[in-house]
């Protein structure tokens, strides 16, 4: 009986982090966007250099570019919704000082792998 109810907390307590985890700035933002989070993956801090910009040489990271030098907060998410493909989603969001300044898709079907989200009829064939 003990084993069965310690297994119930760690479930509970697992799923209760990962329900935690979900910004509800984020999750507004995303479902302004047409997305649904399915769960949280990752949170770093990043500093954006030039470089790293050279390296994504593309439209959607342009927002990027006035924070060339900053820490900005990158939170991903896995979507509900999945690619053409039949694949997962992941949703990156970009803020700085607590603030969303832009986001990307990310799906290994696509070349280079990463997309504008409000793209989704694109992305996602709806």
């Amino acid at each position: 009986m003990k084993k069965i109810t310690m297994i119930l907390c760690i479930l509970f307590i697992l799923t209760a982090c990962n329900n935690e985890s979900i910004n509800e700035k984020h999750r507004l933002y995303l479902e302004e966007l047409g997305w649904s989070i399915k769960s949280f993956d990752t949170k770093e801090t990043r500093e954006i250099s030039k470089d790293s910009l050279a390296f994504n040489d593309s439209y959607q990271f342009s927002f990027l570019e006035k924070y060339v030098g900053k820490e900005l907060d990158v939170t991903t998410y896995v979507l509900n919704e999945k690619d053409i493909e039949g694949d997962n989603i992941q949703a990156i969001l970009y803020e700085y000082n607590g603030e969303i300044i832009g986001s990307v898709g990310k799906t290994k079907n696509a070349t280079p792998g990463i997309v504008n989200l409000e793209d989704k009829d694109i992305i996602t064939n709806e």
